[in-house]
């Protein structure tokens, strides 16, 4: 992704500042009980501020508002078995500071704990979303949104779910013991870095018929397939440690993607592809492989075995420089 598409995500979604503040829960005497009462009585470009305690709601927010708690360990969204925690569909909407938990559904993509639909230029960050059976964190036909600095853990469905959203950027949450840590579904030109993804029992990050997209700089770490490409183009593949998985990277009939500086540690099988055609490989580190000399990597097509190459793997591990 060219740098200036991934600046323009960052400066779109920030907090708004310019409108009054209301506040649930506390002392105050004209303070609120109910988070969804606050969200109601405001107008866009407020702040609705919330106190520690445990609030048994489903939010609803369809407006550019600031929802911010007081502490994320101790301001607690429970959705009391629902399907939904918060709910997103407006613009400019910014979450950050709650524990999103007990958010249930027969199928986890049913719900999420926050869930964006049709949400622009929103930031979701420092939150914890925990023990839900649906997933932890899901877009569907959203743009230009950051989703930052969160703990994702224990939820049934995936950690983050991206289901044909574009231009939308992923950095420093930590992910851990969820279904997948991230998932995407027609989703192109969005950006995945600097998460921590553990853990995960159906892979780390898969993406299914997706292009243009950055995985730069995760690690990925004891999940069962690394990065998982499904009918997927053009996405770049760059930095990631992928330590101890069953099958680091892993793809099916994509084409066009561009894999370099990887570290492939200690994974059961380093990498495999299948109907993949005109993907590159270079200045990966290999944990198995020491010699100054390519380094293939094994394929099949219609059951004849294929070899790609890295053409110049590393002999030490990728640590920043070129």
């Amino acid at each position: 992704i060219p740098a200036m598409a991934i600046n323009e995500n960052i400066n779109h979604a920030s907090f708004i500042t310019d409108g009054k503040t209301l506040y649930v829960g506390g002392s105050g005497p004209d303070n609120y009980t109910k988070i969804q009462d606050a969200i109601d009585d405001a107008n866009d470009g407020d702040t609705v501020f919330v106190y520690n305690g445990t609030y048994y709601e489903n939010i609803v927010i369809n407006k550019s508002i600031n929802l911010i708690g007081e502490d994320k360990n101790t301001t607690i969204i429970d959705g009391s078995g629902n399907k939904i925690g918060i709910h997103i569909s407006g613009k400019w909407v910014n979450v950050s500071g709650f524990k999103v938990i007990n958010c249930k559904a027969d199928f986890h993509y049913e719900g999420a704990g926050i869930f964006l639909t049709y949400s622009y230029y929103s930031h979701i960050s420092n939150n914890i979303i925990v023990d839900n059976t649906v997933d932890g964190i899901r877009l569907s036909h959203s743009y230009y949104n950051i989703i930052s600095d969160n703990e994702i853990l224990n939820n049934g469905g995936e950690g983050i779910n991206i289901y044909l959203s574009k231009r939308n950027n992923f950095t420093n949450n930590y992910i851990e013991n969820n279904y997948r840590g991230i998932f995407m579904n027609q989703g192109d030109y969005n950006y995945i870095s600097n998460n921590v993804i553990k853990n995960c029992r159906a892979g780390g990050i898969q993406l299914s018929l997706s292009g243009h997209n950055t995985v730069i700089q995760n690690s990925i770490i004891k999940d069962d397939a690394g990065i998982y490409l499904y009918r997927s183009y053009n996405n770049d593949i760059i930095g990631n440690n992928i330590l101890n998985n069953r099958v680091g990277v892993i793809f099916f009939a994509g084409e066009d993607n561009f894999f370099k500086n990887n570290n492939f540690i200690f994974n059961r099988l380093h990498a495999f592809f299948s109907h993949a055609y005109n993907n590159r490989w270079i200045r990966n580190y290999w944990n198995n492989w020491h010699l100054p000399l390519p380094k293939p990597i094994i394929g099949e097509a219609y059951f004849i075995p294929l070899i790609q190459f890295d053409w110049m793997p590393r002999l030490f591990p990728y640590g920043g420089e070129e």
